[in-house]
């Protein structure tokens, strides 16, 4: 399970890289806009902001974290919680990227 989930970060990542010299070289930024919900009269909606800046920290995010869950890999072979420490730890990267993405 931490073989794939690093390697699915490193395919992130690697994406966010491809993205960033994209944007670095066009000098242009991506606004995703979801609405989430609507309640009465109100909308809740979610902000992703994508400029160069924001991709150039999320590739490294990623590309650190894959490093982390590849190194845990081999120490936390015997633990029996080790499914839950995989989680927390991608819970701790999403956490992290929506920091960094959300303007």
């Amino acid at each position: 399970m931490f073989i794939n989930w690093t390697l699915m970060l490193l395919m992130f990542s690697m994406f966010f890289l491809v993205r960033l010299l994209f944007l670095l070289y066009n000098n242009s930024f991506i606004i995703v806009e979801y609405s989430l919900v609507t309640i009465l009269s109100h909308e809740f909606k979610f902000y992703i902001l994508l400029d160069w800046m924001s991709c150039m920290f999320s590739f490294i995010v990623l590309l650190i974290s894959s490093m982390v869950l590849w190194y845990s890999y081999s120490y936390m072979m015997l633990d029996k919680n080790k499914m839950s420490f995989c989680w927390m730890v991608l819970f701790f990267i999403l956490s992290m990227l929506l920091l960094i993405l959300m303007p």
